[in-house]
């Protein structure tokens, strides 16, 4: 009976408090009587007792006494002895270093801010291994086009007011202490070649707008010679080719529409008359033997940044859209369709030695400002504009450009100019799809003869 009451005594793990010494004595007076008592009664009649004055733990001084007693048996003793071994592996563990310095560390809360930006680094991570594997098992280019529902939601964006707010840091002048590591910053991360320019000094260059206009040596960008088209614009080779059914190859197997984006009223057909693809690309067309054909170049923000005229032509007409100012980069012209024509844009279209000749300079994010030499009225991403809209402007007379390689306009950052021009069927391009090309070198020449 007395090894019975033990174990329920230890079994409760309960931790003795000492009120007073006479409670203790109280304590051991009562457990001794407990255990010579014959049956339970005993146990009843202290239990109230017990409950006011202290509570029995199996590691208190006095349960270690009894456990201790010669008159409890030796499973008992060795419960006491695997008690005490248990508090000499908490103290080592108490006094161990390494336990003591992770103790020893406190918790910090971290900001919100730094939260969320983790959070957006793993879901960019994410998004960027799920379209990297959408691209690999792809086998059609249709399937990594945006959905409608996205395209809203990335138009709904406020990008020609951030696009006008950047053209208004474009002419802030650039404090001395910072003007100099900024623009080296700028340099060294898009690779920009300073000693191509007039003025190779950076502390010249008193703001952004300044330095992205920089005048380049003309030795650094050799016109090439002959009757042939050169590149408007340093830049990047994006599409080029031959435009069939009246549609303009965006990317391989995407397409939009030459009479959405050109919109040119037609002389032989009245406003509202419905006009097919095929039916608007031979009407542009001065000569039938000849076909239409377009370049797209990319200028990457460290491009520079002007433009200049690709061929000797004449300017007759001005059509400006106002549209969208989404980024023109390749990945975002790649994952949404007929990108061009929802931007704002400019196009100047005219006739060249071949026929029809025309190019576009297509606004973009923080590119809300097109400036053109020439034409003093144009203005671009004006707050009171509808999107959808347009506005036209024929030159009487008409604008000569009497040289390659003139100045024709500039960006405020990267963006896209679009050649379209008639010429006859065999030309030959001189370029590739990605390839980095210097405004003044060859795009395209119809023959040998044309060389000369």
């Amino acid at each position: 009976m007395k090894s019975w009451m033990l174990a329920v005594i230890v079994a409760c793990n309960v931790q003795l408090v000492h009120k007073s010494l006479s409670s203790q004595i109280n304590y051991h007076n009562i457990m001794f009587t407990i255990f010579s008592s014959p049956s339970l009664q005993n146990l009843a009649m202290y239990s109230g007792k017990l409950s006011t004055n202290c509570i029995v733990s199996p590691y208190s001084e006095i349960t270690k006494h009894l456990l201790t007693d010669s008159s409890v048996t030796c499973h008992y003793q060795n419960y006491a002895h695997k008690s005490s071994f248990s508090e000499e592996t908490w103290h080592k563990a108490r006094t161990n270093p390494i336990l003591k310095y992770f103790r020893s560390l406190k918790w910090t809360p971290i900001p919100i801010g730094l939260g969320f930006a983790i959070i957006a680094y793993q879901q960019f991570r994410h998004v960027t291994k799920r379209e990297a594997a959408k691209l690999a098992s792809s086998k059609s280019p249709t399937d990594l086009l945006a959905s409608d529902f996205s395209v809203n939601m990335y138009t709904m964006l406020p990008l020609r007011a951030a696009s006008r707010a950047w053209g208004w840091m474009f002419t802030l002048e650039l404090p001395q202490p910072i003007r100099t590591p900024l623009l080296n910053l700028f340099i060294s991360k898009y690779n920009c070649k300073l000693e191509e320019a007039i003025i190779d000094d950076v502390n010249h260059y008193k703001s952004l707008g300044d330095f992205f206009s920089r005048q380049l040596k003309k030795e650094a960008r050799p016109i090439h010679p002959g009757k042939c088209l050169v590149s408007p614009s340093d830049g990047t080779i994006l599409h080029f080719g031959r435009i069939e059914n009246g549609l303009i190859e965006q990317v391989k197997g995407i397409t939009y529409s030459l009479k959405s984006f050109l919109a040119l009223k037609l002389a032989n057909f009245e406003e509202n008359q419905l006009i097919t693809d095929e039916v608007y690309e031979k009407s542009l067309l001065q000569n039938k033997d000849n076909v239409l054909y377009h370049c797209v170049i990319y200028l990457a923000p460290g491009d520079y940044h002007k433009f200049h005229s690709p061929a000797e032509w004449t300017v007759h007409h001005r059509r400006h859209f106002h549209g969208e100012l989404l980024s023109v980069c390749p990945g975002i012209v790649n994952w949404i369709a007929g990108l061009f024509n929802l931007n704002e844009r400019v196009v100047y279209s005219g006739e060249w030695q071949h026929g029809f000749f025309s190019l576009t300079a297509v606004g973009a994010t923080n590119v809300g400002s097109i400036r053109v030499y020439f034409d003093e009225t144009l203005e671009t991403n004006r707050k009171k504009c509808k999107k959808g809209t347009c506005e036209e402007m024929h030159f009487n007379p008409p604008v000569n450009v009497t040289e390659k390689g003139q100045p024709f306009g500039e960006f405020n950052l990267g963006s896209t100019i679009v050649l379209i021009f008639e010429a006859p069927k065999d030309i030959n391009f001189n370029i590739a799809v990605g390839q980095k090309i210097k405004y003044g070198e060859l795009l395209s020449f119809c023959n040998s003869h044309s060389m000369l």
